[in-house]
């Protein structure tokens, strides 16, 4: 009985102190997402199983950058989730020559790429459309990215990378 008058005195504190707790999770569940890389196509920077944290895109393009890890649903497989690398944003022309990328015109440094696998592959110039962006895996010998099914669309990204997980 004691107890209850307690918990009866003290329900707002305990209120605001179980939404307090509450809030910043459901918050974070709400706007990030846990992910789970699953295969090679973007090693060196993520391996099999490595755990990541997703922004959830708005789908406002202007907080989108070259050099970003984006999460986009498969221009392939509706329900499947691919995660590769913004290259290009709209309105840039992407080239490749010999495995070598080039963004409006001249060599892209790529330090993040898997350089053991060297490709000797070239595309002709491709201007990244308007509300899309041009993607690519980095490890380019077994990625499937923009190079085989061209930009992607605002509408199909998920996300945006965060946050690595470490185990």
């Amino acid at each position: 009985m004691k107890f209850l008058k307690l918990l009866n005195r003290h329900k707002t504190s305990l209120l605001l102190l179980y939404g307090g707790l509450l809030l910043p999770i459901i918050l974070l569940f709400y706007f990030f997402k846990p992910m789970v890389i699953s295969g090679s196509s973007m090693y060196p920077t993520f391996h099999n199983n490595d755990h990541i944290v997703v922004d959830k895109f708005n789908g406002d393009m202007s907080t989108l950058h070259r050099g970003d890890v984006i999460v986009f649903f498969s221009p392939i497989n509706e329900n499947r989730l691919l995660v590769k690398r913004i290259i290009g944003l709209p309105g840039d022309i992407i080239s490749i020559r010999r495995g070598s990328v080039y963004l409006n015109g001249k060599l892209l440094r790529e330090p993040y790429t898997n350089h053991h696998s060297e490709s000797y592959e070239t595309i002709p110039a491709f201007p990244v459309p308007k509300n899309s962006v041009f993607v690519l895996g980095d490890n380019r010998l077994v990625s499937a990215d923009s190079r085989e099914w061209g930009a992607v669309n605002k509408s199909r990204i998920y996300g945006k990378y965060v946050l690595k997980l470490e185990e």
